[in-house]
């Protein structure tokens, strides 16, 4: 991430932007990746991860399985992946804004 952070600053700095328009716009890219990420972690999760583990449940015969990883359950874990996810990269995107870091990341902590 550091060095996409550096690649989007020389970008922004090669269409002459001032220093503070530049970090702005590599905050705002930074989020949208992120954001981005989040989302297709949630749909690889959704859409390859719940079929894979609802199909090798379905094929053993203990019971337990069955109840701990039904449907519902796992299509409710998938929610915490994009968390997870942001979790990981907020610290990443804010480095010069500790405080937003901080409160994002107990936020996504709290979520």
């Amino acid at each position: 991430m550091d060095d996409l952070r550096t690649y989007i600053e020389a970008l922004a700095a090669s269409l002459h932007l001032s220093g503070n328009m530049a970090a702005t716009l590599t905050n705002i890219l930074l989020v949208t990746i992120a954001l981005a990420l989040a989302t297709a972690s949630f749909y690889l999760c959704h859409k390859l991860v719940v079929p894979l583990v609802m199909r090798i449940t379905k094929k053993t015969d203990i019971k337990w399985d069955d109840i701990i990883f039904n449907d519902r359950t796992m299509r409710a874990a998938c929610k915490i992946v994009p968390a997870i996810v942001i979790w990981k990269l907020i610290p990443h995107i804010f480095v010069s804004h500790p405080t937003i870091t901080e409160a994002l990341v107990r936020l996504t902590l709290a979520y």
